[in-house]
């Protein structure tokens, strides 16, 4: 397994790309799913609210995308809480 394709370092890419890309929202990690996989939801943190989610693949999937489109595709999951 390389390094981009490490489920953590992914967790991390994803972490930080929801928390500049939507407001007041956090990423929320499934510590129960398989190894190589990555799924988690987006949470709104003030409401406690789901936001968006599950969303779930392959590490190696969300290692493909550029930070671009893994914004892009952030955004579409939760639009209301896209930052201007």
């Amino acid at each position: 397994m390389t390094e981009k394709d490490n489920p953590d370092v992914q967790k991390t890419r994803i972490a930080e790309l929801v928390h500049e890309t939507l407001s007041e929202c956090e990423a929320v990690f499934d510590q129960n799913s398989f190894k190589s996989f990555v799924r988690f939801r987006i949470d709104h943190i003030p409401t406690g609210n789901i936001a968006a989610g599950p969303v779930s693949d392959h590490a190696s999937v969300f290692a493909d995308y550029s930070d671009e489109y893994l914004r892009e595709f952030i955004t579409e999951l939760a639009p209301h809480y896209a930052r201007s």
